[in-house]
C-alpha cells in the first residue's frame, strides 16, 4: 500500500514540477510518463531501492534532455528491459559522451596548467567541477562545456592565456559576468570554457560568494589534474540550488541532472551551510531544492538542515529567484549594474540580444527568422514579468 501511494505521489509531484515543457509548451503525455520513470530510475539509484520503472515512449529522448543519458547508460541491468532502439540511443549517447570526456580533458588539464603557470588558481564550477568531484565516473555526468571562475584582476592574463592555447572568445555581451571561448579541431568538433568573474551571470547575484571566499575552503580534483580546485561540498550545493532556479528549476526547464547534482552533494554538506545559505540570501532556493531532491529523488540531507533552513531569513537573492519575476529580476540587475557606459549596454543586450544568443535559446527553431525568434522572446519575458515566478 505503502508502494502504491509513493507510485501515485510521485507521479503527481513530478508533473507538478517537470510539467511545463522546454519553453513553455505543455508537455505530451508519453513525455510526463518518460519523465515520471526516469525519476523512479534515478530515485532507485540514489536510494538503493529497486526500480521496476517501465520503458514508455520518449524515455531516452527525454533522458538525454534532462541530461542523465551518462546515468542510465552505467545502470546495465535496468537497460536490458528496454526496447532495443531506447537501448541503442543511450549507448550511442554514453559512447560519445565518453569520447568527448576524454579529448576535453586533455584539453582542460593543459590549460588548468598553463593559467596556474601565470599564478593563477582557476576555480572550476558546476559540471566538470561536480563531475571529478562527485560522480564515479565523469562521463556519467553529461555537459558540454566547462566554467572556471576567476578574479576579476586575473582576466586579462587568463584571456592573454585562452588565446595562447588556440581559444576564440565569442562576442560578448554588455552587462554579462562571463564570456565563451572555443577551441575548434578539424576533425573531432569543439571543446567550450566559460570564464567567469563572479558567481552567478546575474549583477543582483554576483556578490552571492566571492572568488576569494571559494579560493579559502576550494577542494583540489586530483582525478582531473593537480592543477583542478573545485568549490567545496557547502559552496558547490549552495550553487548548484541557485543555479538550478536561475535556470527555471521550479517549473519551465527543469533539468534532471541538476537535481540528482544537488541530491549527491545533500550528504556532504557541514553544519555551517544554513549560515551560509541566509548569509547569501538563498535560504529559501535552497530549502525548495532540497525539498525537491528528497521527494523525487530520495535525497537525505543531514538532520536538522531542512528545519534550519526553513526558520531562515529567505534575502533578496531568494526573492530575485523565485518571486521577481522577468521585470523584477531586469530592475535589479540594472540596477546593481555599476557606471553609465554598463547601464547603457544593459540596457541594449535586454532589447537586442543578438542573432546568436537567439538561435542558441531557440535551437528547435532553426529555420525561423531571426524576427520571428525576437518577437517569441518579448512574449515570454511579457508572460513571465505578468506570472511573477518564472
Amino acid at each position: 500500500m505503502a508502494c502504491l501511494f509513493f507510485s501515485l505521489y510521485q507521479t503527481m509531484f513530478t508533473r507538478s514540477q517537470l510539467g511545463s515543457a522546454e519553453n513553455g509548451a505543455e508537455l505530451s503525455e508519453a513525455a510526463q510518463a518518460a519523465d515520471t520513470a526516469l525519476v523512479q530510475i534515478l530515485r532507485a539509484q540514489i536510494t538503493g531501492e529497486t526500480a521496476e520503472a517501465p520503458a514508455p515512449m520518449m524515455l531516452a529522448e527525454r533522458a538525454l534532455y534532462h541530461g542523465v543519458a551518462g546515468l542510465l547508460a552505467d545502470n546495465a541491468r535496468q537497460m536490458q528491459r528496454w526496447p532495443d532502439a531506447q537501448r541503442a540511443l543511450l549507448q550511442q549517447q554514453a559512447v560519445a559522451q565518453a569520447m568527448w570526456e576524454l579529448q576535453h580533458k586533455a584539453v582542460l588539464r593543459g590549460l588548468l596548467a598553463d593559467i596556474a603557470a601565470a599564478g593563477i588558481r582557476p576555480i572550476l564550477l558546476k559540471g566538470t567541477a561536480l563531475a571529478y568531484g562527485i560522480y564515479a565516473n565523469p562521463a556519467m555526468r553529461s555537459r558540454s562545456d566547462s566554467d572556471i571562475l576567476v578574479p576579476t584582476s586575473a582576466l586579462g592574463c587568463v584571456r592573454a592565456v585562452l588565446e595562447r592555447a588556440g581559444f576564440e572568445r565569442a562576442r560578448p555581451a554588455a552587462g554579462q559576468l562571463q564570456e565563451s571561448w572555443t577551441l575548434t579541431f578539424e576533425t573531432s568538433g569543439s571543446h567550450d570554457i566559460d570564464l567567469h568573474w563572479a558567481a552567478l551571470n546575474a549583477p543582483a547575484l554576483a556578490s552571492i560568494f566571492s572568488y576569494e571566499q571559494a579560493l579559502i575552503s576550494a577542494q583540489n580534483l586530483p582525478a582531473l589534474c593537480p592543477q583542478a580546485w573545485g568549490l567545496s561540498a557547502d559552496l558547490a550545493l549552495l550553487h548548484a540550488c541557485a543555479h538550478r532556479a536561475r535556470h527555471g528549476g521550479y517549473g519551465e526547464g527543469n533539468r534532471l541532472i541538476w537535481l540528482y547534482d544537488i541530491a549527491l552533494l545533500c550528504p556532504m554538506v557541514s553544519a555551517g551551510f544554513t549560515q551560509l545559505a541566509a548569509k547569501a540570501g538563498l535560504s529559501a532556493v535552497c530549502r525548495l531544492a532540497l525539498h525537491d531532491a528528497h521527494s523525487l529523488l530520495g535525497a537525505v540531507p543531514p538532520a536538522g538542515l531542512t528545519e534550519a533552513l526553513a526558520s531562515a531569513p529567505d534575502g533578496a537573492a531568494s526573492y530575485y529567484l523565485l518571486q521577481a519575476g522577468a521585470a523584477g529580476q531586469a530592475w535589479r540587475d540594472f540596477t546593481a549594474t555599476k557606471g553609465v557606459q554598463a547601464r547603457r549596454g544593459f540596457i541594449w543586450h535586454r532589447l537586442w540580444p543578438g542573432a546568436a544568443a537567439l538561435r542558441d535559446k531557440y535551437p528547435q527553431m532553426p529555420k525561423s527568422p531571426v524576427a520571428v525568434l525576437f518577437l517569441r522572446r518579448i512574449g515570454e519575458r511579457a508572460l513571465a514579468g505578468i506570472g511573477g515566478k518564472r
